[in-house]
């Protein structure tokens, strides 16, 4: 793909994620079984961080987390949104695939993902993972929003035009209504872009270094 072609499809992503972004959405809240004060700590740190942004930081808190619980579901959880959140979607992967192992995927899990392939520029898993979620949890906007995405992205404009519609439809409130009318704004723009959908883009950050030793 030519390095054009690669700037317009980040571009069309771009644009598309952003209208996702403007729906809130926030991560499962801390559990309230009994853990370890050493594992709540890790777990309210990294919280606290990604209620501000702060995904670096929440990284590096989760990673704790898991140190001082390796068999914490949560802490990996938490751990794989963060990195989904700093642009590092094959170690979030890697995260997600031992909490596969460890207990049934949620609607939760397999909206992360969604997320992760769509990061990594995998809109064909992307959107199977976020239509899956959306099997378990039909009102789930941000994965409805991540079919949308993906859809359009593989050019699949019709399809994308009809989630949209699906979502204004079915949603439940003023913001909601809001964020699938601004998602069909944008499908609409990216129809009229010319886009190469043959291959995907290679993830944000290729020949990524970072070992977490966490498994």
């Amino acid at each position: 793909m030519s390095t054009l072609k690669n700037k317009t499809n980040f571009c069309l992503a771009a644009i598309l994620t952003t209208a996702v972004s403007g729906l809130v959405f926030a991560i499962p809240a801390l559990p309230t079984a009994t853990i370890s004060e050493g594992l709540y700590k890790h777990l309210k740190g990294g919280y606290d961080n990604v209620q501000k942004g702060s995904y670096e930081k929440a990284v590096k808190d989760f990673c704790d987390a898991v140190r001082t619980d390796r068999d914490s579901v949560t802490a990996r959880r938490y751990l794989a949104y963060a990195l989904v959140k700093t642009g590092t979607p094959d170690l979030a992967m890697k995260q997600l695939s031992l909490v596969a192992k460890m207990t049934t995927p949620t609607a939760f899990d397999l909206y992360l993902y969604g997320e992760a392939y769509f990061t990594a520029g995998d809109y064909r898993h992307a959107l199977d993972s976020f239509q899956k979620c959306l099997a378990l949890v039909p009102y789930f906007d941000a994965a409805r929003g991540g079919v949308i995405k993906s859809l359009a992205l593989q050019g699949e404009f019709n399809q994308a035009t009809n989630e949209c519609l699906t979502g204004l439809s079915k949603a439940k409130d003023p913001a909601a209504k809001k964020y699938y009318q601004a998602m069909l704004t944008r499908v609409r723009e990216v129809a009229m872009t010319p886009v190469n959908t043959a291959r995907p883009l290679p993830p944000r950050r290729p020949g990524n270094q970072m070992d977490l030793d966490l498994e």
